[in-house]
């Protein structure tokens, strides 16, 4: 974690914003990078970071800080795109209609996410899903849906 953190929002489409209106989307950057993510310019793997139980959106920092980092100092052909959700730091551990609501969240971001890439030099055909405790359940219920 080296330069200031930035959590950009990503915009969403009027009818997800009014059927989820305390949740949003999104990316991470830190630094001169995110400049280049303001203006949307999406090169890299993306990966989506899902906060488990009653977590914040703000805990991709210290994953994507080290890839970022790493790929940096490595100097890859690679590097990632982090996206993070804020699920309101909601209690989803505790009451199953709440997972279910952001498991389909998560299903409409990942769309979401993808359609950031048309006018990338390579585009993507899915997204890495990353969840902290429960987070993973959701990552995971996410695939039981038709909408993936």
């Amino acid at each position: 974690m080296y330069q200031l953190p930035q959590y950009i929002p990503i915009k969403l489409p009027s009818h997800v914003v009014e059927r989820f209106p305390y949740y949003s989307l999104y990316a991470y950057g830190e630094g001169r990078y995110s400049e280049s993510l303001k203006k949307g310019l999406y090169t890299g793997i993306p990966v989506l970071f899902i906060p488990g139980n009653s977590g914040s959106h703000k805990q991709v920092r210290s994953l994507a800080s080290v890839a970022f980092r790493k790929a940096l100092d490595d100097e890859t052909d690679f590097h990632f795109n982090f996206f993070t959700v804020d699920i309101n730091e909601e209690l989803g551990a505790f009451y199953g209609p709440v997972l279910e609501k952001q498991t389909e969240f998560v299903a409409i971001v990942v769309n979401r996410i993808l359609e950031l890439y048309t006018n990338a030099t390579v585009i993507p055909k899915s997204v890495i899903l990353v969840g902290h405790s429960m987070g993973g359940m959701v990552a995971r219920a996410v695939y039981t849906l038709d909408t993936v």
